[in-house]
């Protein structure tokens, strides 16, 4: 149910008593509308790449990581996701984050875009276009001139390319070459790709050397986390009641839409739209459903009571003889009928418990004479199954069937415990994990590299004159074993960025980070459970 806004709507669309728009205007007439209902003060699912970034799913964390690596780092940042997960609203969020004094550029590479306009982009952005035309050389030559660091200023140029996969081979080569033999501590220029997943692996098959590639992946939203977002950009547009989307309602969307926010942005907008639009049948008076479930019950509670009252209605004389009473003028005496109703009253539990006595067996001979006028002797209580033990014999046969299940599941129960603990004592951390894990969770370490294969961690850290001090520890990373290799043990973070200049040469060109031992102790454990 769609709550009540601050501006109330008319039942045929119209708020505030304004009449509505013409017919050939209704859409922007109900976008306005929906804005209005809900106090917004812009449209919250407009395609808008500098609208307030989500800082959920992982998402600040990705960017508090992106802007480390811009200002100490020496690599390239490759980000990848597909389609529509959110990458733009990313790489706008990164351009934000930098200083004012920082020089910027942002491209958004077309299908097939080339080398020459790739680099006049560049060029453009950094004022280092001269008179006359400028060949691809030319401009590769004054970037890296341009990329050396300024003596005594710490100003950064970050080259952020969003759709990166449609850039040429050519392209990534030459842009990748601007990051080639560059091992100052204040490199100037930095580079991050935004790119669909496919771009890696180009990457990869260049083999530049000497550059040192790092790649983010970029999840598409989890259902709650699809919910959080939407109730987020409502409240960014100033809507200040209760939340509108939830679990049941985004569900639907969520699995049409398969990650892509635009989709979701569009079952949003409708929703909101929906809830504005004047209904065609408005004005068609329908019984309301209220009132036919109400009449169901009252009806269903008649036809019950009129069965009940039938039955207890029925003459005792009718239950007694198996043969019917001659019709006389004089009635039976009354007392036969109290008598016949108490013993009814006596034995209720037990006849709704257990079959009664078959009728034939309380019948009377045939022979027996009825006189005109005699009384009837009662039915008398004996003559029934006493109430108390039939329904001590029902209580103690539900009992009996009751106790093999009960057993049963107890005994499962206690067989999946039993497993449950051997399988967890059966699991063992490695060494360098148990290390981890018995330091302290407010420390911090130093995170050199991550990669998907135990081999290539282990052949990284062999390959390290400081080895003894790496460790490697096995976590996860979009549902896949990821190894992560670290140094050092510190008490803050600002400690462990100090030690980073006493790092060998290669692991400071990699970025190294500060990480927090609560995190990765968390990463381990949710890793073996």
């Amino acid at each position: 149910m769609v709550p009540e806004s601050p501006i109330n709507a008319d039942p045929d669309g119209r708020i505030g008593g304004r009449p509505a728009a013409a017919k050939g205007g209704a859409e922007h007439e109900h976008l306005a509308d929906y804005r209005q209902r809900y106090g917004l003060a812009l449209d919250p699912f407009a395609d808008d790449p500098d609208f307030p970034l989500f800082t959920g799913a992982q998402r600040r964390e990705l960017l508090d990581q992106l802007l480390h690596l811009c200002q100490f780092g020496k690599s390239l940042l490759v980000v990848l996701g597909d389609q529509g997960v959110g990458k733009t609203r990313l790489a706008h969020a990164l351009l934000d984050s930098m200083a004012e004094s920082d020089e910027l550029c942002l491209i958004t590479a077309q299908p097939g875009q080339g080398l020459d306009r790739v680099l006049i982009q560049i060029a453009h952005a950094f004022s280092l276009r001269r008179e006359g035309v400028e060949t691809a050389g030319q401009l590769l030559a004054a970037l890296r001139s341009f990329s050396q660091p300024i003596m005594g200023g710490g100003d950064i140029a970050l080259v952020v390319i969003d759709d990166a996969h449609h850039l040429d081979d050519q392209a990534l080569a030459a842009l990748l070459s601007l990051l080639q033999g560059r091992d100052e501590d204040n490199r100037r220029l930095h580079i991050a790709f935004f790119a669909e997943p496919t771009l890696i692996r180009r990457l990869d098959e260049l083999d530049m050397q000497d550059v040192m590639i790092n790649d983010f992946p970029l999840a598409p939203f989890t259902l709650y986390e699809t919910v959080d977002y939407l109730n987020f950009r409502m409240e960014m547009a100033d809507y200040l009641g209760p939340e509108i989307f939830n679990e049941s309602l985004v569900e639907p969307w969520w699995r049409e839409a398969q990650g892509q926010l635009p989709i979701i942005h569009e079952y949003a907008r409708s929703c909101l739209l929906e809830s504005v639009i004047p209904q065609e049948n408005a004005n068609k008076k329908s019984f309301p459903m209220l009132h036919i479930v109400a009449a169901a019950v009252l009806g269903a509670i008649f036809l019950m009571t009129f069965f009940y009252s039938s039955d207890d209605e029925e003459p005792a004389g009718d239950q007694i003889f198996s043969q019917p009473l001659p019709i006389n003028p004089v009635k039976p005496a009354a007392s036969s009928f109290s008598a016949a109703s108490e013993a009814s009253s006596v034995s209720v539990e037990a006849v709704a418990s257990v079959p009664v006595q078959p009728v034939e067996n309380l019948s009377l001979p045939e022979s027996l004479p009825v006189q005109t006028g005699e009384k009837l002797d009662p039915l008398r209580p004996e003559q029934l199954p006493p109430a108390e033990q039939s329904a001590a014999s029902a209580r103690a046969e539900v009992s009996t069937s009751t106790e093999p299940a009960a057993s049963q599941r107890a005994a499962t129960s206690s067989a999946a415990k039993s497993e449950s603990i051997a399988q967890s004592k059966a699991v063992n951390f490695s060494e360098d994990e148990q290390i981890l894990l018995s330091w302290r969770a407010s420390e911090f370490t130093l995170q050199l590299l991550g990669v998907s294969t135990e081999k290539a961690a282990r052949d990284y850290i062999a390959a390290q004159p400081n080895r003894a001090d790496l460790l490697m520890f096995k976590t996860l990373r979009q549902n896949k074993d990821w190894f992560v290799v670290v140094a050092g043990r510190y008490s803050s973070a600002a400690t462990a960025r100090q030690a980073v200049a006493g790092l060998p040469a290669t692991q400071r060109k990699a970025g190294p980070w500060p990480r927090e031992l609560r995190v990765i102790q968390q990463e381990i454990a949710s890793r073996r459970l």
